[in-house]
């Protein structure tokens, strides 16, 4: 077999192939007589001298490939020419690089999917070994590809080092990549780049104002389309706040029936499981059978056969039991917790500090009973936004809040409110949402009302997301893959880098 059809460098003439243990020296030269001048482009046949050079090329056989390239110099015939002496060019091979062409293809490929310090790892291995350095510099050597006219847009923002440095990304929504990354997020560089686009129609947004008021200004008429997925958790986050500036009052609601947990709860289900482990002993099965049928212990099942009712309250005896009547007391007083924890140690208490305040923090002050177990006020928010209260699949949560429904006047409208403004996002109307935005405003809530005003001052964005299918989801998961990018750099992910890796990446 010939050496050129092994190599396919066309361009080459290949003299002698050598192996040398791990390595393989192939000699080559350029056939032609005759080179061009780089600066006149005039041909020469006059060679000066010749040197050789040596490049890397992908491995044959897992061995390093070096060709060891015999190069004339030649004298340049124009003597006008600034270039006295040139040397001769391969098409396969580039101007001061020690490796080919091919090589440099494979290489940055790799480069883009993997950080510098992995890269060099498998550079080595494929026998062109680069430190991490010259990884990042052939990365930064790459040439993006020019933007076109986009047509729908995707904006948001990142942070390139958060809390200090923040960057803003722009996704092509047709094609679901990212096309350009920017500094900063205060529109200032937005602002720039939208001039050399006319052809946009619509923007896939967050709720910043420094996005929208600099889109307005390029162009009114491009249609803005606020992010469902903000705009929801936006509402949860008025909602959380509501929720907790009602903690005490929903705290007492809920200890104030505690009896009735007790016996809907954990309760009733070890009830039930008494009852037929009393079944099936009185049927005469024994009862190691019973407890694998039940999946409780041997021991367990004893003691169900010595009982004849299920007892009312099983609590377990607590180190504050002598202590209660103190710490009740104190409360009802206003006395701090700190107080009452050296009033109880006076008293004889071995506990820990920690335990105490434990079962009689902040979520317990108004608990006459510290070991009702209540709801957070996180939990609470999250049910807020149920369809049905009563297909809530904890029992005795469900319980607790059919009883916040019941005793206090905005809690179930709310609900309401908030389970039918995800639907609305969804499929609604503009009549919907203006019906939405009253019934919002007449439960007289503060929080909800600057919610209201925020949407009223971007309304059409707001409104364009109920009514278009178009999500910003393309957006956050292009965010998502940035980040994960960002923290593979190690701390070197300065934005021209960090835009190759992000914007060459075969996998985006």
């Amino acid at each position: 077999m010939q050496l050129r059809y092994l190599i396919e460098l066309p361009t080459l003439h290949y003299n002698q192939l050598i192996i040398l243990g791990d390595k393989v020296i192939i000699q080559a030269q350029i056939p032609k007589k005759t080179a061009v001048c780089p600066i006149c482009n005039n041909r020469s046949n006059k060679v000066h001298s010749f040197y050789i050079r040596e490049v890397r090329d992908l491995s044959i056989c897992g061995k390093e490939t070096h060709i060891h390239l015999k190069t004339r110099r030649f004298f340049c015939k124009n003597k006008y020419c600034t270039r006295m002496i040139f040397c001769e060019q391969s098409s396969d091979l580039m101007p001061y690089k020690r490796l080919s062409k091919r090589a440099l293809n494979v290489l940055s490929k790799t480069l883009i999917e993997v950080s510098a310090h992995k890269g060099s790892i498998i550079s080595r291995n494929i026998g062109l070994g680069l430190s991490s350095s010259s990884c990042l510099r052939l990365v930064h050597s790459l040439i993006l590809p020019p933007i076109n006219q986009v047509i729908h847009l995707g904006v948001d923002d990142w942070a390139l080092r958060k809390g200090c440095t923040y960057g803003t990304a722009l996704v092509d929504m047709t094609t679901g990549k990212i096309i350009d990354l920017l500094y900063g997020r205060d529109g200032v560089n937005l602002h720039h780049w939208l001039k050399g686009q006319n052809n946009i129609l619509t923007v896939n947004r967050d709720r910043a104002t420094s996005y929208s008021s600099v889109i307005d200004k390029i162009n009114s008429q491009i249609n803005q389309i606020a992010d469902r997925f903000h705009l929801v958790k936006n509402l949860s986050e008025h909602i959380d706040a509501i929720i907790h500036s009602h903690s005490r009052l929903i705290n007492s609601i809920i200890a104030e029936n505690h009896a009735v947990y007790k016996t809907n709860g954990k309760y009733q289900r070890n009830n039930d499981r008494f009852e037929q482990a009393k079944l099936q002993l009185s049927q005469g099965y024994d009862q190691g059978r019973v407890g694998k049928y039940l999946g409780l212990s041997r021991y367990t099942i004893w003691k169900y056969a010595q009982m004849n009712t299920y007892p009312i309250d099983i609590r377990r005896t607590s180190l504050f039991d002598s202590y209660l009547s103190t710490i009740q007391r104190e409360l009802s007083k206003g006395t701090c917790l700190n107080r009452i924890y050296r009033l109880i140690v006076e008293e004889g208490y071995k506990g820990a500090r920690s335990n105490f305040y434990l079962n009689f923090g902040d979520k317990n002050l108004l608990n006459p009973n510290p070991f009702c177990k209540t709801m957070s006020m996180s939990s609470i928010s999250k049910y807020m936004f149920s369809e049905n209260i009563t297909k809530i699949h904890n029992k005795v949560e469900k319980l607790q809040m059919q009883i916040l429904c019941k005793r206090i006047d905005w809690f179930l409208p709310l609900n309401k409110l908030c389970s039918s403004f995800s639907k609305i996002l969804r499929s609604g109307t503009k009549k919907q949402l203006d019906e939405w935005l009253k019934k919002v405003h007449a439960l007289n809530l503060t929080r909800l009302k600057r919610f209201v005003s925020g949407i009223h001052k971007d309304y059409k964005a707001v409104l364009n997301a109920v009514l278009y299918a178009s999500s910003s989801g393309v957006v956050e998961g292009n965010i998502n893959r940035l980040k994960n990018i960002k923290r593979q750099m190690y701390g070197r992910a300065g934005l021209e880098l960090l835009k190759r890796k992000v914007i060459l990446s075969a996998s985006g």
